[in-house]
């Protein structure tokens, strides 16, 4: 059974007194609400990181992941503290991915459409117009763009703050979408959230203090890492 909050949509697997999402008590729903992937939307409004960024664009190396199949589903899983670069490197990604021609949306979840986001942008020197950027979003208007625009990767920043489900991650990836997203860390140091976040991923990458490693690569080797900034 999975019970859904009405306000923000976000779900459990276990009745509870207030929405862990959003920490609302008078909208949690109390009883099992059947909902379709598509009927999960808030609405949201779509910039370019060409649009929202105003910097002089060099080029540069990404080579963290390596090159992905962009025409094969690939779920990427990025984890770390707090600040360690874990946005960083999803832009990064993004950024690279767009380069190369794929068709790239990127949530912000936690920093919304904001100077921050303006900001590291531009300090990371990225304006890519087929990068498209929102804000918080739920899965239903990813689905919605996807149909409209063909999109082939969602980078979700981040999942753990986000009010998304595996179920949703699944509903994308039968869609033909790519994913890769980022989890907050529990206090020893490991990913946060379902298992299934972390072992159904392709590739999952450890970020802390700017620098990433590979712990989990399904088309190369798992070894190596490198500075983000």
């Amino acid at each position: 059974m999975t019970f859904y909050c009405t306000r923000c949509s976000a779900s459990s697997e276990a009745q509870a007194a207030f929405c862990q999402a959003c920490g609302s008590f008078d909208y949690y729903q109390p009883r099992v609400m059947v909902l379709r992937p598509d009927a999960r939307r808030v609405g949201m409004t779509v910039t370019s990181a060409r649009d929202l960024a105003a910097a002089a664009l060099e080029g540069y190396e990404v080579p963290f992941l390596g090159r992905l199949p962009v025409g094969e589903r690939t779920v990427a899983t990025v984890y770390g503290p707090p600040g360690s670069g874990k946005s960083t490197l999803l832009l990064q990604l993004g950024d690279a991915l767009a380069r190369d021609g794929a068709r790239v949306l990127y949530a912000s979840v936690e920093e919304g459409l904001s100077g921050t986001l303006r900001e590291k942008l531009q300090r990371l020197e990225i304006r890519r117009e087929g990068l498209a950027i929102c804000g918080r979003v739920l899965v239903g208007d990813v689905l919605a763009y996807q149909r409209s625009h063909g999109l082939e990767w969602f980078l979700l920043d981040s999942y753990s703050a986000s009010g998304w489900n595996v179920p949703d991650l699944t509903a994308l990836e039968s869609a033909g979408v790519s994913i890769a997203y980022t989890l907050h860390v529990t206090k020893d140091g490991m990913p946060g959230g379902a298992m299934a976040l972390t072992h159904g991923a392709d590739v999952v990458v450890s970020v802390e203090a700017g620098k990433w490693e590979r712990t989990k690569h399904r088309f190369g080797e798992s070894a190596g890492g490198g500075d983000l900034w």
